[in-house]
């Protein structure tokens, strides 16, 4: 469209929206846009969250592996108990051709070991056993293999069950009493039974594996 004169009429470009004006230099405007997450940012975020799953899933399977323990740690408190309420000590009952069922009180370690000392073994020996159970509490929660996993918890409830029989009676309740042509082991208990088993179990595993090269538990 001309003018007259020569003049042109020329497009006008409609001005923003008043709220887009107004938004545009507000300050929590500016702050917002300022604070939107960047890359690394979100890759941060994503590097947070998936540890926290793999942490909820190690603590899933972990609880696995306590429980097994904590049955290991029961059966031998009450096998213990059953022995200390319905023998004398000094007893022994013959189960079978070299089998005996005895109750005697051993302060030392597994198979009468210390159990000649003073008394200091009592603390040394809970000590020791409760550092232990500690670091398999801890091993349990992470990843490994599922044979290292039923070793350690065995060893763990073992350890537990000696532990609590130690610091409630200053001794540990020994009751089982192999013996062949006169020649008697010394006596023990589901406790040490587990400890054994799992002790084996774990050095087998690791002859056989290598460490370091055992397929890890899939969680």
């Amino acid at each position: 469209m001309s003018w007259p004169g020569g003049l042109s009429a020329q497009p006008v470009s409609s001005p923003p929206p008043l709220h887009a004006r107004q938004m545009s230099g507000h300050p929590c405007w500016t702050s917002v846009a300022a604070e939107r997450p960047t890359g690394d940012d979100e890759k941060k975020v994503m590097i947070t969250l998936n540890n926290l799953r793999s942490l909820r899933q190690r603590l899933a399977t972990g609880w696995l592996w306590w429980s097994l323990a904590g049955a290991v740690a029961l059966t031998d408190f009450a096998t213990k108990h059953w022995v200390r309420i319905s023998l004398t000590e000094g007893d022994r009952i013959a189960l079978a051709e070299s089998f005996n069922l005895v109750f005697f009180r051993n302060a030392g370690a597994a198979f009468g070991l210390l159990a000649s000392a003073d008394g200091w073994q009592r603390y040394f020996l809970a000590a020791i056993a409760l550092g232990v159970s500690a670091l398999l509490l801890w091993l349990l929660g992470t990843a490994l293999a599922w044979v290292e996993a039923i070793a350690y918890s065995l060893i763990l409830g073992g350890a537990l069950g000696n532990v609590v029989d130690r610091l409630n009676h200053g001794n540990v309740t020994d009751f089982l009493d192999f013996h062949w042509r006169g020649q008697h082991w010394p006596a023990f208990n589901v406790a040490d039974i587990a400890i054994c088993i799992g002790v084996l179990v774990l050095i087998g595993w690791t002859t056989l594996t290598g460490a370091g090269s055992s397929d890890q538990v899939k969680t």
